[in-house]
């Protein structure tokens, strides 16, 4: 076959190359095509079968076969939900679909922007790689989609949600073809070795991936065939006894093939085998290559060596991937690693071995995943998969350490930045679990802990629950920390903001004057958090009707906000609105309007037009053009801020129940004056 390119004008997201040493499956190929084109109404095919057995690479084969009959050919990788979350939002990328939702906050806002563009399309494939879980991966493709999909799986019950194709093992024949063809034979049927080669074809039933990695093997080594199956038969019953039975019949040759590559490795480069190692823990596809450039001595640990230049990364990763171990995608700059290599190196280690890496695996992420700041969402979304895979692993290994704790922390803390409330909740829970029992129940780390659950409960509307957590935080910090640390000014500010929900003035005053002294004097005038605290505080002079007092403050801090984070930070956007909403109070309702207008711009841009933050900025914008008897204009923002409410806050909110409020008096307005 020739190396058919995608057309110039096809949407193509394909992350895998042509396979130019790809062999037979023509009945498989051909079973796709004549499935696919029954009709263009999203008509599912199943490339089933076991792992290592080629499935994706007959998808790849498939989609470079065809391209051109598609304007578009859609890849998701699909083994968890996080990973089709991530997949579908993908596509809604400038680089793929480039679609309005493409930037927003939430990243289920992409994901159904993307679906809604495949019910308005129908020259698409899309193809949902490992796909084992079809029930999860059907619920992403939407009724009324109209082009062509595509699953691969291990599941062998497809009938409810695809047409079953079977990728059953290459034949000796068939595998002595492929392997021959990967070591360099140009005519594989005259050659010399292909008795040789059927025989191990057949002696490794044939599996794809077993041949692949043992052609690598032959090429580097400069081996014959004959000799290098040799070796296997000598090698696969010591090791199988060294190291188990994997319980899998069929993945026996693949366990002794992997084995054999990874002993080699570790001959030569101990530190390229503890890295290939390192990465059976995390999640298997785009490894960010950062984790290399950890700079507080977890990755060194983990890898017995460390590495202080960018020459000794790129030498310690060459090792790894010329031995078709690892993959690189150097646009990305990332590193994949196949589900089986995994499986193999994980499970030929002992419990202690596998709590030991289980543990390497979340100090280096634990190093590097960030602080989960606005500014670093991009890096937290690149470690996202990998942290919740060793959170998991580490729960699963009962590992309960600072690490651990610290980790869980960061990953809730970024998810409940990005409004995913309920994924956020148990990792919060768990990371205030571990810190108590092992930092102890006054730790700073414990209190910052309880702060942010605390955050997270109020966010939820859960005010009685987050209230005693604010206040064993700040009685943490003022003993351990003192009465003027900057940690100290942040839970008196926290404590106050849950003091002005409740109506409780006079004590919410008296915390955000003490947590403003504290930020002035230790941080300075012109700080962001200083900032957060004089537009807090204007805040609750507004709600006292002191308007007077809150303006300078409300102007101040919008001023800070400006020059530290720029005019398109979320905070900017906050403090815009929140000036506006006084000038509206005053009735200055020709200077609030821009200030409303510029807020949602901002809002809408950083953190996506489904989040909470936006739904308060379309509420506020709404009440604006109810005082100036914009009824036309107000429904419809009434209307968008209470579906985002509803759907990520829940109908009891308080917030919730406000917008339903509002736009009922809205409508009762408008219906007295006979419009819609």
């Amino acid at each position: 076959m020739g190396l058919t390119v995608p057309a110039s004008n096809t949407i193509w997201n394909v992350p895998f190359e042509r396979n130019r040493f790809f062999t037979g499956r023509e009945e498989a190929l051909r079973d796709l095509e004549a499935g696919l084109s029954k009709g263009a109404v999203a008509l599912g095919q199943a490339i089933a079968g076991l792992g290592g057995i080629g499935k994706t690479q007959t998808a790849v084969e498939f989609a470079y076969l065809h391209a051109d009959k598609y304007e578009a050919v859609l890849w998701v990788p699909s083994e968890t939900e996080s990973e089709l979350v991530s997949g579908f939002a993908a596509l809604a990328s400038e680089k793929i679909l480039n679609l309005p939702e493409k930037d927003a906050a939430q990243q289920q806002l992409a994901v159904q922007a993307v679906q809604r563009w495949l019910t308005e399309h129908d020259k698409w494939l899309l193809i949902l790689d490992n796909a084992d879980d079809l029930k999860l991966a059907s619920r992403f493709v939407p009724q009324g989609a109209r082009g062509h999909l595509l699953y691969t799986t291990r599941s062998s019950v497809t009938g409810r949600f695809a047409n079953r194709i079977p990728l059953e093992e290459l034949s000796p024949e068939q595998g002595a073809e492929f392997l021959l063809k990967r070591i360099g034979e140009i005519t594989p049927a005259t050659s010399p070795q292909w008795e040789d080669a059927k025989a191990l074809s057949e002696a490794m039933d044939g599996l794809p991936l077993a041949l692949e990695q043992a052609g690598a093997f032959i090429e580097e080594n400069h081996r014959t065939i004959r000799e290098y199956t040799r070796l296997y038969q000598q090698e696969a019953l010591q090791l199988m006894a060294r190291h188990g039975d994997l319980g899998d019949e069929s993945h026996k040759p693949v366990t002794v093939t992997f084995t054999l590559a990874y002993e080699q490795l570790e001959q030569q480069n101990p530190m390229a085998a503890r890295l290939l190692r390192l990465c059976a823990f995390f999640a298997p596809d785009n490894i960010p290559e950062e984790i290399l450039e950890d700079e507080y001595g977890d990755l060194t640990a983990a890898l017995g060596g460390a590495l202080a230049t960018e020459w000794e990364r790129i030498n310690l990763i060459r090792a790894v991937c010329s031995r078709s171990l690892l993959t690189r995608d150097a646009a990305d700059r990332s590193l994949s690693l196949h589900r089986l290599v995994q499986l193999v190196l994980r499970e030929s280690l002992n419990a202690d071995a596998k709590r030991e890496w289980a543990e390497h695996a979340v100090n280096v992420l634990d190093a590097t995943f960030g602080m989960a700041e606005f500014e670093e969402w991009p890096r937290c979304e690149r470690f996202l998969p990998h942290a919740l895979l060793a959170i998991g692993r580490a729960a699963q290994q009962g590992i309960e350490t600072e690490n651990v704790a610290r980790l869980n922390n960061q990953v809730g803390y970024y998810l409940k930045q990005r409004a995913q409330y309920a994924t956020a909740e148990p990792l919060y829970e768990r990371a205030l679990e571990i810190g108590e029992k092992v930092l102890g129940a006054e730790h700073p780390d414990t209190a910052t802990t309880l702060n942010n659950v605390a955050k997270l409960y109020r966010a939820q509307g859960k005010l009685s629950e987050a209230l005693p957590l604010y206040k064993r935080s700040l009685a943490i910090r003022e003993k351990v920390l003192g009465q003027e640390h900057p940690d100290t000014a942040t839970s008196l500010n926290n404590l106050a903001e849950l003091y002005r929900d409740q109506g409780r003035f006079s004590k919410a005053e008296l915390l955000y004057k003490r947590s403003l002294a504290i930020r002035e004097k230790v941080l300075g005038q012109e700080h962001r958090d200083t900032a957060i605290s004089l537009n807090n505080l204007a805040q609750l002079y507004q709600d006292q009707g002191k308007l007077s007092e809150a303006e300078p403050l409300f102007q101040h801090s919008l001023t800070i906000f400006e020059q530290v984070l720029g005019p398109e930070h979320p905070e900017t956007a906050f403090a815009l609105n929140n000036l506006a909403l006084l000038y509206k109070t005053q009735a200055k309702l020709s200077e609030a309007g821009p200030l409303y207008e510029r807020a949602l711009a901002i809002l809408q841009k950083a953190l996506g037009p489904e989040h909470p933050d936006t739904a308060t900025a379309l509420n506020n914008l709404a009440g604006l053009y109810y005082a100036q008897g914009k009824f036309s204009e107000a429904k419809p923002l009434l209307e968008r801020a209470l579906a985002i409410r509803e759907k990520s806050l829940g109908p009891e909110h308080p917030d919730t129940v406000t917008c339903r409020q509002n736009l009922a008096i809205l409508r009762e307005e408008m219906a007295a004056r006979g419009e819609k």
